[in-house]
């Protein structure tokens, strides 16, 4: 949508995954982080990656999500530097849908 967010219809357990694609090869990562945030307060999903060049971070699970909750996904490298992230459908993307009722 275009608040970038995921909001839940109904309430239930749902599964939730994202995966960011880093363009990190001439700017070396330590560290690339993601995490899918509850109505922008809490993190209720996370993964690292400490690899260093074109690096994936990948984040996915279940979380219990209320009709009224959103939950939107973040990533972080650390090189110090701008680094692109890929625009490739494939390799940058985040999603979910409900697994079971309340």
């Amino acid at each position: 949508t275009s608040t970038y967010r995921f909001t839940p219809a109904v309430a239930g357990k749902y599964y939730l995954y994202g995966s960011v694609r880093w363009q990190t090869s001439t700017n070396t990562a330590t560290r690339l982080d993601m995490s899918i945030y509850k109505n922008n307060s809490s993190t209720v999903l996370s993964s690292r990656n400490n690899n260093t060049d074109y690096s994936s971070v990948n984040v996915s699970g279940i979380v219990d999500l209320d009709d009224d909750d959103y939950v939107d996904c973040r990533s972080y490298q650390n090189t110090g530097n701008t680094v692109a992230v890929s625009e490739e459908p494939q390799l940058t993307f985040f999603g979910g849908f409900r697994i079971s009722g309340v």
